[in-house]
């Protein structure tokens, strides 16, 4: 009883009122991988996610690992990398001369 579509699968099993945020999430997925471009690993995220979605018409890979954990690295791939910051140099020492203009 297998639908081999991840479409028809969510709304087989799930009906509308399951449907609507899976795919709510989805689309949150694909912005996430979307903006990971402009990460460390440039295009990957946004490669995979869209060859496993494809993948996913003519299949049924919800009980996939591979499916969820491409899913999640185009997730984390979005999320900002956040640098330490140093603190601000110190000022000089000495006052810095006023410009004379002759």
């Amino acid at each position: 009883r297998d639908s081999h579509n991840l479409v028809l699968e969510v709304l087989t099993t799930t009906g509308i009122i399951g449907a609507i945020p899976f795919f709510i999430a989805l689309g949150l997925m694909v912005r996430a991988g979307w903006r990971a471009r402009h990460g460390p690993h440039g295009i990957t995220p946004m490669a995979l996610l869209v060859f496993s979605v494809l993948g996913a018409m003519s299949g049924n890979p919800i009980t996939s690992k591979q499916f969820w954990f491409i899913l999640a690295f185009a997730v984390a791939a979005a999320v900002p990398i956040v640098l330490e910051r140093r603190a601000p140099a110190p000022a000089p020492l000495a006052p810095s001369l006023p410009l004379v203009r002759a």
